[in-house]
């Protein structure tokens, strides 16, 4: 190796070590060299939105069942209910007059991570 090679070497070492703790700069310097700023930050989003409505999913189902028939309270006030177990105070969820709302925001939440899911994994 000739003087004029280490020295290109020992610039750009130097140059790698004096980029260290730059933090947010050398993300964004990164997404720039992966191509346009605003397909990545739309990429950014899909995932984001995914994980999100993959959340949104346990968390409505979660709501949907403890609201059971809608009429719990009713049995809780009623003492001829007071003897019986929390399954039998929240009835069963067909019974629920609100089912066709719980089902529809279920529906829409599983579209959204269809539509989000497939936008990430296009890099749309």
């Amino acid at each position: 190796m000739s003087i004029k090679e280490e020295e290109v070497l020992q610039k750009l070492n130097n140059g790698e070590v004096s980029s260290k703790g730059e933090g947010w700069a050398t993300l964004i310097k990164y997404l720039k060299e992966c191509g346009n700023g605003f397909i990545m930050t739309f990429i950014f989003f899909s995932i984001v939105v995914f994980v999100i409505t993959r959340l949104m999913t346990a968390i409505w189902v979660q709501i949907w069942m403890d609201a059971g028939d809608g009429l719990e309270e009713y049995r809780k006030q009623n003492t001829s209910f007071s003897e019986v177990s929390e399954l039998e105070l929240k009835g069963l969820i067909n019974d629920n007059p609100k089912l066709w709302l719980y089902q529809l925001v279920y529906g829409l939440i599983i579209l959204a991570m269809l539509v989000f899911g497939f936008l990430k994994g296009a890099g749309l």
